[in-house]
């Protein structure tokens, strides 16, 4: 854990894990359609599944070996063509082991007249042992990285967002 001086409130921090494909493992390709999922590394008793599903991407949350937890990227943040980031934060409490949210941007391509231009969202997602969900969709703009670290130290007691 990280030292810090007596008196002083101990503050969050970060962590942060690899979503380039290099570095995780194809785990299945349906080859009528293209469709891939990644098993990508992560923090602590962590790891990801990152899938690419008619050029729209997603994550599920595995903590411990448990059953995947799917985020639902795209009926939750937006239904158009997307990309994730090239890697995720994940957020710790003061002291704490286990990380308790996520921050992953997501390129979410909204506007059919400019196509090479996408939207650059920072999503927030609560880590939780069964119901781990999308909490937050910040929009492009200044103090996004901030905005979102916010809304991720708060996650734990914020409501999912549900599918639009």
């Amino acid at each position: 854990p990280p030292v810090h001086e007596p008196g002083t409130p101990a503050t969050a921090r970060s962590e942060y894990s690899s979503l380039a494909v290099a570095d995780c493992k194809l785990t299945e390709r349906l080859e009528e359609t293209g469709d891939t999922t990644h098993r990508c590394p992560g923090v602590a008793n962590y790891v990801l599944d990152m899938h690419d599903s008619d050029a729209r991407m997603s994550l599920d949350v595995i903590a411990d070996g448990a059953q995947p937890q799917s985020l639902e990227f795209w009926s939750v943040a937006s239904g158009a063509f997307s990309n994730l980031g090239p890697r995720v934060e994940w957020r710790y409490p003061a002291e704490a082991k286990q990380p308790n949210a996520l921050i992953v941007r997501y390129d979410a391509f909204e506007q059919p007249e400019q196509p090479e231009r996408p939207t650059s969202y920072l999503l927030v997602v609560k880590l939780a042992a069964s119901d781990s969900c999308l909490v937050a969709k910040l929009p492009p703009g200044p103090g996004q990285n901030e905005s979102a670290r916010v809304a991720a130290d708060k996650a734990q007691t914020s409501a999912c967002l549900t599918p639009r």
